[in-house]
């Protein structure tokens, strides 16, 4: 590479520049040319002249407390001992800084990302606690009844014809009507001459405690003039044993009937 050919180049961007026609392109290969100049054609093997390796590393690395009149800008671009050992100064630096800056890049990335787990676990603790403040608070462990879908009643038909008086009971011993413990839907066929209309229902225990009082309309079978009552038992936490069934038709006294709970 000659001193003639960089000068022709030089020579041919002084004439695009005067006509504007001087391209991005063009400037890349003069400068890469000059570049090819410097590090070989002005050997130096005595290194006359040249700056510290301090002072080509705080030049390559733009060092702040370099003023321009510090910079061997002269001696560098003259001497290609001195240019190769810049340029080597400047590729470490441009490495050092590319690696600081995705370093800098990965650092911020992860604490946007930490910052956004621990956002969303706030969320959830704060989602958390108000469900907690919305919800009915229970007392005691959650066990599997309380989960358990609601029961159907069971379906029961008692008739209470075979207390009839009409019938007689001699010296038999009392029947009794036996319910599961269980929730119940009972429909009670009445003895003969009871007719409809409101009746009211109570089941006592043996000491006269009222485990259940309702009161239920009583229709006339149409088929067999019986006179029929539907309600709902609920047996389910009822302890076991005897209890009395009691009976009261509109205006009338009660009725009782012995009753098992098993």
């Amino acid at each position: 590479m000659t001193v003639s050919r960089v000068k022709g180049l030089f020579a041919a961007k002084s004439k695009m520049t005067e006509s504007n026609e001087f391209t991005s392109s063009a400037l890349r290969d003069v400068i890469s040319l000059g570049k090819k100049y410097a590090k070989s054609s002005c050997p130096n093997p005595n290194r006359d002249g040249c700056p510290s390796r301090s002072r080509l590393r705080a030049m390559a690395y733009r060092d702040r407390e370099l003023t321009l009149r510090d910079l061997p800008l002269s001696h560098v671009v003259r001497c290609s001992p001195c240019f190769r050992e810049y340029s080597h100064f400047r590729r470490r630096r441009l490495f050092v800084r590319g690696l600081q800056v995705t370093g800098a890049t990965l650092g911020l990335a992860a604490i946007v990302f930490i910052g956004l787990l621990v956002c969303h676990h706030d969320l959830r603790c704060a989602e958390q606690t108000i469900s907690a403040k919305l919800l009915p608070k229970r007392h005691g462990p959650v066990n599997s009844t309380d989960l358990a879908p609601p029961v159907a009643p069971l379906p029961l038909t008692v008739d209470l014809a075979v207390f009839s008086p009409s019938r007689g009971e001699g010296n038999e011993p009392a029947k009794k009507v036996h319910l599961p413990q269980k929730l119940l839907k009972v429909t009670l066929l009445l003895p003969l001459g009871l007719d409809a209309g409101e009746y009211e229902i109570r089941l006592e225990n043996s000491v006269g405690t009222a485990t259940l009082s309702k009161h239920a309309v009583g229709r006339v079978n149409s088929d067999d003039g019986v006179t029929a009552l539907e309600l709902e038992m609920d047996l389910a936490k009822a302890t076991k044993g005897n209890f009395s069934l009691m009976i009261r038709p509109p205006g009338s006294a009660w009725r009782t009937y012995p009753v098992v709970v098993e």
